[in-house]
């Protein structure tokens, strides 16, 4: 979606890109997230978003936190089932994941990419999207039905 809409993007697979076996996930120590987190960053990538589930959301969450201990400009954005299900305890929780897309993420990732290059925007209007005002209030914008 967001190709097609004229952004960049990428697609990171840790179980394909660095040769980690399925079954030893659970077993990644801080240097594998900090290796995986500085590959990611070496594509210059500004804003990130993860696709969540449940059997893989904890080491996401050490994946996204070692991103925004190495670049503190870095966007982290959580989308999918498991960050769609509990997105305002997820920003409430982890200050470094800065959006939540819920539902149906793509258009949602689309208009938040479009509206942070443009500068512009106004946030308040992307539907499924959930972050922190200015004031560091927690916001939730109206849902679309699936």
């Amino acid at each position: 979606m967001l190709e097609s809409s004229g952004y960049e993007s990428a697609i990171f697979d840790c179980t394909h890109d660095y040769s980690i076996d399925k079954e030893n996930l659970n077993l990644l120590n801080t240097d594998d997230f900090a290796q995986i987190a500085k590959s990611i960053l070496e594509k210059h990538s500004k804003i990130v978003s993860f696709y969540t589930m449940s059997n893989s959301f904890h080491m996401q969450i050490r994946l996204a936190e070692e991103m925004k201990r190495l670049s503190s400009d870095t966007i982290i954005v959580f989308a999918g089932p498991q960050a769609t299900l509990c997105a305002e305890e997820l920003l409430s929780t982890f200050t470094f994941i800065d959006y939540v897309a819920q539902g149906e993420g793509e258009n949602t990732i689309v208009k938040l990419v479009s509206n942070l290059c443009s500068l512009t925007g106004d946030i308040s209007v992307i539907p499924n999207l959930v972050y922190r005002n200015n004031c560091n209030e927690i916001k939730k914008n109206p849902t679309l039905p699936l």
